[in-house]
């Protein structure tokens, strides 16, 4: 339990203009080496575009001195492409641990496409993509490989993180009625837990 509270002083802070060229515009903290002082993680805008900007992934010690940063990416496909587009954005939603997890970019109901991070030491490395999903309508949302999905199937997903575990959006579709909520969710070894509804699921 006290793992799971202190993932919830995470202090995110996404600014609502478009961020200039070399500005912080998001930022977390961890203690990503476990020496009791955490380290930031943040994005610092670049790469300007009419529509939008690319952001990169920066990691500073306690002290301020920058440990790492991504590589600066030119397409919105690439692992490490963080920013906003006409279509959508792509933040940091959640860290824990050694793991963040960001979202592809969309503009429609489907699924969230979550980037996962994994920090190595001296890095965040790509790990992958998946969904999270609960396919037995239970409380357990597990990673899943990305799969075309036809709408119609009967689906509960994580919608995003980016509010932290306190306030995670939720939705499921069955047929052609969508639902929404909101929860509490304690990470797991294969995705998320919902350890509490603050507002259970129902119709749009």
């Amino acid at each position: 339990m006290k793992k799971f509270l202190a993932l919830l002083l995470l202090s995110t802070a996404v600014h609502a203009q478009q961020p200039k060229a070399g500005q912080l515009y998001q930022s977390v903290q961890a203690d990503l080496n476990g020496d009791g002082k955490p380290e930031k993680i943040g994005l610092v805008a670049y790469g300007h575009f009419p529509a939008g900007f690319f952001g990169r992934l920066k990691v500073w010690d306690s002290s301020g001195k920058l440990l790492w940063q991504a590589p600066a990416v030119k397409t919105p496909q690439d692992a490490y492409a963080f920013g906003n587009w006409e279509y959508g954005s792509s933040t940091i939603e959640w860290v824990g641990g050694n793991d963040l997890i960001s979202a592809k970019p969309q503009s429609d109901v489907r699924p969230t496409t979550y980037k996962r991070f994994r920090w190595t030491g001296t890095a965040y490395v790509p790990n992958g993509v998946g969904y999270l999903l609960s396919n037995d309508n239970s409380d357990t949302y597990t990673w899943t490989k990305p799969f075309e999905w036809d709408g119609m199937k009967p689906l509960n997903w994580i919608v995003s993180l980016a509010k932290g575990q306190q306030d995670s959006n939720v939705m499921a579709a069955h047929g052609d009625q969508y639902l929404s909520g909101s929860a509490e969710l304690q990470p797991t070894a294969t995705g998320f837990q919902v350890t509490r509804w603050l507002k259970k699921l129902t119709a749009n």
